[in-house]
């Protein structure tokens, strides 16, 4: 985020040769593969715009922290798991959509609040400042 000077999660995967793809994925928000060295995302065209940059936020995370994992699909339906590594890419999206300059965490309930679902996402409990992006 430093580097290119934005949290904008559209514009990072672009510094970052990651191909955002929209298609309608019925009740899937979006997933990440790798195919031969080729990181894609995919996102659900038929969610609204904050979920879907939710969505990128949350499979840049993947790419970022996992980028030879195949990270299987982020349903509507919830947001809650327990998967460690759905719980790091969601901790992700949520210090790049939601920074704080004092240090703290939004709550999994503000997060949830601000996408409009009813669960929140798992997040670990750490800081999300721009120092650490």
């Amino acid at each position: 985020m430093r580097k290119y000077r934005t949290y904008d999660p559209f514009d990072l995967a672009d510094y970052l040769h990651i191909e955002i793809i929209k298609r309608p994925l019925g009740n899937i928000w979006g997933f990440y593969i790798l195919i031969r060295r080729n990181k894609q995302i995919y996102i659900n065209s038929e969610i609204e715009y904050i979920k879907q940059k939710f969505t990128c936020s949350h499979e840049l995370g993947h790419a970022v922290l996992h980028p030879k994992e195949n990270c299987p699909f982020m349903r509507s339906s919830t947001l809650f798991t327990i998967n460690k590594l759905e719980i790091e890419a969601n901790t992700f999206a949520a210090c790049l959509m939601f920074p704080t300059a004092d240090g703290e965490l939004y709550t999994s309930k503000q997060v949830a609040a601000a996408l409009n679902v009813a669960e929140a996402p798992v997040l670990y409990e750490v800081a999300c400042t721009k120092a650490i992006f």
